[in-house]
């Protein structure tokens, strides 16, 4: 490959990064969900255990009032339910039904095995550089945020 600068690696990037979030958008249109219900029975499926609104809220980086209305909407739908944590009052933590269970096995599930089959036509090396790239360019750009934001911590993590 030429020498790639940085102009044209943030165009390809960037190109890549929104055909993803494209790809994910036409399979949540699919199944009849927005992004953000999608994404939340995405995430209680890959997790298969309660969590907070809190921690969905940093693990699909989005605003804790957009995640509200689509909770509110799946629970409406009777695919999950908002209990009270024991420990703290406050907390609300985020569970499928049987029925959200039955709905994500329709949808989200047919997802974890395109990808699966999409993982599987890459190279067992491929599939780890990918991942030591992506976290490696991940530190970096949390690095220069955070020193850009006066050292304080840019993004919140989900570890």
């Amino acid at each position: 490959m030429s020498k790639l600068t940085f102009h044209d690696f943030l165009k390809t990037f960037n190109e890549i990064y929104s055909a993803s979030s494209g790809v994910y958008h036409m399979l949540a249109k699919q199944f009849g969900l927005s992004d953000c219900a999608f994404w939340i029975l995405y995430t209680a499926r890959e997790r298969n255990s309660p969590f907070t609104q809190a921690e969905l809220c940093v693990a699909l980086s989005l605003p804790k009032q957009t995640v509200n209305s689509a909770l509110k909407a799946l629970e409406r739908e009777g695919y999950l339910v908002l209990r009270t944590g024991e420990k703290n009052r406050r907390e609300k933590y985020i569970e499928l039904t049987s029925s959200g269970a039955a709905f994500a096995g329709r949808t989200v599930d047919h997802v974890f095995e395109l990808e699966r089959r999409a993982f599987l036509q890459l190279a067992p090396e491929e599939r780890g550089l990918l991942l030591q790239i992506s976290e490696k360019h991940l530190l970096a750009l949390r690095r220069e945020a955070e020193d850009f934001c006066g050292g304080e911590e840019a993004l919140p993590r989900a570890d």
